[in-house]
């Protein structure tokens, strides 16, 4: 079986990349992937054409649009063509025209061409519905793999400060609210992504002890999780929400959001509070530095939840897909 792997031009954002590699580490010698890089980025309208005629020109039995370049669907072959979308975040964004244009070229047609649409969580599945309900027939869900290089590590026993973890610096990832929250606290938050002015600005005026780093290896993000206490992802919109499985195989306590897909994606493994109320984030917090109980009761269920979302299983399912649509037994 050959199967081709598109993926959007190399970029800054590499999660989804990051996500398939791992699966394509996982998949039986029987399956043989190519993965392609489109060649433009950019919403330039030759630049997407360009990317759809070569795309034409690079199929295998089985054609694997992995996310974030919907549109090339339009030269693939609609018979054995998966699509993964893993959010509609674009169509909250944008308004007007902007929004129809991408609402047709990036999810209308590319749906309308595709033999199977995969996404990532129940939420998503349902976001994808509302917009196009007649997808509800051929959408199914695949969650993402957590990275088997995340395991179990013991906390350092280290004085001072309790260590949080905050992964994103997008609007959508909270952290004036999580500011808020920790104003007063005896913690250090740690933050992953680059600050803005207007950022660094509230962390100064909320006197939050933090430190900052940015554009850091996958092996740099393990040992960010290794060295930290408690995950916060109070985030306000996901497709997903990987660090909270990333968490969970550490073996961190995780406070996040009770909002859908968080809750689904997190199970029993982690502390739900309201992301839009300072208070609720900070009680989760002093919940779990104070009761030593209930820390590890969530952790516990945090290391059990992740085994949903073992590479190994989620490679059996994308398998599982690629036979279906060639039709092997």
């Amino acid at each position: 079986m050959r199967v081709t792997h598109f993926h959007r031009a190399k970029c800054k954002g590499i999660s989804i990349e990051r996500l398939f590699k791992h699966i394509r580490s996982a998949v039986s010698y029987k399956i043989e992937i190519k993965v392609c890089y489109l060649p433009f980025g950019g919403t330039n309208p030759f630049c997407l054409l360009f990317n759809i005629i070569w795309a034409a020109f690079h199929q295998g039995e089985i054609n694997h649009i992995t996310g974030d370049c919907h549109y090339i669907a339009l030269g693939l072959s609609r018979k054995n063509t998966i699509l993964t979308i893993h959010d509609c975040v674009n169509l909250h964004k944008l308004k007007g025209l902007k929004r129809k244009i991408h609402k047709l070229l990036w999810y209308y047609l590319p749906c309308k061409c595709a033999k199977v649409i995969t996404v990532i969580s129940d939420f998503s599945r349902q976001e994808l519905i509302n917009e196009l309900p007649w997808t509800s027939d051929k959408v199914q869900v695949i969650h993402n793999c957590v990275d088997p290089e995340f395991s179990k590590k013991p906390f350092q026993n280290k004085p001072g400060k309790p260590v949080i973890l905050q992964i994103g610096t997008k609007q959508n990832k909270n952290l004036d609210m999580v500011a808020n929250a920790l104003n007063g606290l005896e913690c250090h938050l740690r933050i992953i992504g680059p600050l803005n002015e207007t950022q660094l600005t509230m962390l100064k005026e909320y006197k939050i002890d933090y430190s900052n780093t940015s554009n850091i290896s996958d092996k740099q993000l393990q040992i960010e999780f290794e060295k930290s206490d408690i995950l916060l992802f109070v985030s306000t919109y996901e497709g997903f929400g990987l660090p909270i499985i990333e968490a969970q195989a550490i073996g961190r306590p995780v406070i996040t959001s009770n909002l859908e897909p968080m809750v689904e994606i997190a199970g029993d493994g982690a502390c739900i509070v309201d992301p839009s109320n300072a208070d609720s984030i900070r009680k989760g917090l002093l919940l779990i530095i104070n009761d030593l109980t209930y820390k590890n009761k969530i952790t516990n269920s945090g290391i059990q939840n992740v085994k949903r979302f073992q590479t190994n299983k989620i490679t059996a399912h994308y398998t599982a897909l690629y036979r279906k649509i060639l039709k092997i037994s």
